[in-house]
């Protein structure tokens, strides 16, 4: 059907009266449109069974009966497509909505007006177009979806193999690595070599263990193995696991917590992973020569840490979206720190699981803070 103009759109025209049809015919016929016609219900399906109209223009009274023609219409093959105008004498507002409730698209009054006919042929086969195409487009976006929804069940069971596959033969790296590390009888570049290995092994385990808590949070079966830890503890553990990539940018790391010990219940690989991530994003992004802070402030039912930097702000829109997976952002001075940041999303997912939260705030003076709020032992 062509929506510029009528060349090659067809229309059957239903009417027992023949000046009525003959009317309507050189009406439209001299508008350009092909015109077929036939006097009642019985031909007008016949006819659009062999050749399919665009629009039928149908007389409600009998022999027409344009009620029970328009149904057998809209069960045929292409009737669903065709728009339906009912022609009707009856001026009673029951009997019209009574007329349009039977699945016609508009409805004419006789006798019928040159001018008012061919606007009324011309708004249903627009509508009724527009209308395909709107239910075409929803149908590709539905299809689109679906593809969308299977290449991410595909990424998502690809990810699991991965990590799964990955676990055990980096396990046994790492431990051969601290072996190495703690046995004393490498000195020297060797000794400087085998601790590299052993800190590159523990931030690729870190990536992967991230890897599986965003995929386990994305499913909703992220669950922590809760026990006792002391805070203070794992904090300084963690500390000194990053005094090679502190020294490699000439990075001063100050932490501060309170005197009193603080002891959690949290599954301790998981908030370790959650603090390293926090300061790899903080050493990553800060300049060098510059000060990282890690604070933790006790209140009465929760811990707050603290972890700032003096590295890009990041603008308080943009804040909320920096913890989703694979993000990229919009801001010139926050996509600085959009790299595919798994360790943000791994940080928010272990909050979450530990009924906690994670947001960002300003820095004190520059950069920015990021702030965890756990639950904690009263």
């Amino acid at each position: 059907m062509s929506t510029s103009g009528v060349e090659g759109v067809h229309v059957l025209v239903v009417d027992e009266h023949a000046q009525h049809r003959g009317l309507a015919q050189s009406v439209l016929e001299n508008a350009g449109y092909r015109v077929s016609i036939a006097d009642a219900g019985d031909a007008a399906v016949r006819a659009f069974s062999q050749t399919p109209a665009d629009l039928v223009l149908l007389d409600v009274m009998p022999p027409s009966d344009g009620l029970a023609t328009c149904k057998r219409l809209r069960e045929l093959p292409e009737g669903e497509h065709a728009a339906i105008v009912f022609l009707t004498s009856q001026d009673d507002l029951n009997a019209q909505r009574t007329v349009l409730e039977s699945g016609a698209d508009d409805l004419l009054m006789k006798p019928l007006k040159r001018s008012e006919l061919l606007l009324r042929v011309q708004s249903v086969l627009r509508s009724k177009h527009l209308l395909g195409e709107q239910e075409r487009a929803s149908e590709l976006i539905r299809m689109q979806r679906d593809e969308l929804m299977r290449l991410q069940r595909q990424r998502e069971e690809t990810i699991a193999l991965l990590v799964h596959d990955m676990k055990n033969p980096l396990a046994g790296v790492l431990s051969n690595a601290e072996f190495l590390v703690t046995s004393g009888e490498l000195h020297g570049d060797q000794g400087e070599c085998a601790s590299d290995i052993l800190n590159a092994s523990r931030r690729l385990h870190r990536m992967v263990m991230s890897l599986l808590d965003v995929s386990q949070s994305e499913h909703g079966v992220l669950t922590p193995k809760c026990s006792a830890v002391d805070l203070t503890a794992l904090l300084m553990s963690v500390r000194s696991q990053c005094g090679p990539k502190l020294r490699d940018k000439s990075l001063t790391l100050t932490v501060v917590v309170p005197q009193e010990p603080i002891v959690l219940e949290a599954d301790r690989d998981m908030l370790t992973r959650l603090i390293a991530n926090l300061l790899d994003n903080a050493m990553r992004y800060a300049p060098a020569h510059s000060s990282i802070g890690l604070e933790v402030h006790r209140e009465y039912d929760a811990v707050e840490l603290r972890v700032s930097d003096a590295g890009p702000p990041i603008p308080p829109a943009e804040r909320a979206e920096l913890f989703e997976s694979y993000v990229r952002l919009q801001d010139t001075a926050a996509r600085m720190r959009a790299r595919r940041g798994l360790g943000l999303s791994s940080s928010r997912a272990v909050a979450e699981a530990h009924a906690g939260r994670i947001w960002i705030e300003d820095g004190s003076s520059e950069g920015a803070t990021f702030c965890v709020r756990l639950p904690c032992r009263s």
